[in-house]
């Protein structure tokens, strides 16, 4: 992971046939990204939660470049 700035990225493999749950550390579902798409909606990725104020989201076999703002 990186801060730059208040942009937050998160780069993971998951390796295949195995799933992983990816906490981040602030925001909503609708501000984090996964490449160019709203990762709500991006293939392989699904939102499971909020965790207080953490949005939790499960993914599957791949890899991924999240992005969302941090104002922590």
């Amino acid at each position: 992971w990186a801060l730059r700035g208040r942009e937050f990225r998160l780069d993971i493999a998951v390796p295949v046939g195995a799933k992983a749950k990816v906490v981040f550390p602030a925001g909503d579902q609708d501000s984090i990204r996964e490449s160019s798409t709203p990762a709500k909606t991006a293939r392989g990725v699904e939102f499971l939660s909020m965790s207080g104020n953490r949005p939790v989201f499960e993914v599957e076999s791949g890899i991924y470049h999240f992005t969302t703002n941090y104002e922590g």
